[in-house]
């Protein structure tokens, strides 16, 4: 009895792992779902067509349109659009919707409540194609300053005042104070500091400053050009003018240069 047993479990041995064997290679791995399929109908390829033609405009638009702040006068206003000059004599479009937002006191102001000649900020996405600007907000302008480029005509030393012309012809009396950041571009392009001394008659000038009562700017920056001559504009401007103020005449030397 002990030597069938022993039989037994001898061959129950020698059978078990050629069976396991056996099982794990008739078992088949189970393939993973495809996370990427490439669509085999022709109506889902035109889909995925559509969908690729939509997010190519839409990247085309995106690169067309900017967010943009203007400072702008008003000339004319119409239901849905208005025209303005802005700070550097630009002709600009604005275009209102019903998402436009006007931010004044009055709840009720829209764009029919907007003055001809008035100063306002408009902000909104720009379209470089158009040159357009679809207004988000437009706002009164509480401190806008004022940018004068052009050249000096005269000096007054005792006052601390510069007379420019610009290529409008229009002249602008410039008051120089005590903390008017005032910088020289030199002969190499580079700032450096300098001063109301440092000002001279027909020298090229930019400044930013606020409109006083009298008509005066004061100046918060002027930056002058030590080898840059004025525009061929302004230089039509100009006219032989004498300096009073110190007591001795200084006449203004006309240049003939011709811009590249």
């Amino acid at each position: 009895m002990k030597k069938i047993i022993f039989i037994l479990l001898t061959i129950a041995i020698i059978i078990l792992p050629t069976a396991v064997s056996a099982q794990e290679e008739t078992e088949e791995p189970t393939a993973a779902p495809s996370t990427n399929q490439i669509p085999e109908s022709d109506e889902e390829i035109e889909r995925v067509q559509r969908i690729k033609d939509i997010v190519a405009s839409k990247v085309a638009e995106l690169n067309l349109v900017e967010k943009r702040g203007i400072i702008a006068s008003v000339v004319e206003v119409s239901s849905t659009e208005i025209r303005g000059i802005d700070n550097k004599g630009n002709e600009i479009t604005i275009d209102v919707d019903e998402l436009t937002n006007f931010d004044f006191d009055d709840e009720d102001f829209g764009i029919s409540d907007l003055t001809t000649g008035e100063i306002y900020s408009f902000i909104g996405l720009y379209n470089k194609d158009s040159e357009t600007l679809l207004a988000r907000f437009i706002a009164e302008a509480d401190s806008i300053p004022d940018y004068i480029g052009g050249a000096i005509t005269s000096i007054n030393e005792d006052d601390f005042q510069v007379e420019v012309v610009d290529k409008n012809g229009k002249t602008t009396i410039i008051d120089i104070e005590s903390s008017t950041d005032t910088m020289l571009v030199d002969e190499n392009g580079a700032l450096e500091e300098s001063g109301f001394s440092g000002l001279s008659v027909n020298q090229r000038i930019i400044v930013v400053g606020f409109e006083t009562d009298d008509e005066i700017v004061s100046a918060t920056r002027v930056i002058h050009f030590a080898d840059i001559p004025p525009s061929s504009e302004v230089l039509a401007n100009l006219k032989t003018e004498t300096t009073t103020a110190t007591g001795s005449s200084n006449t203004v030397e006309i240049l003939e240069v011709e811009e590249e």
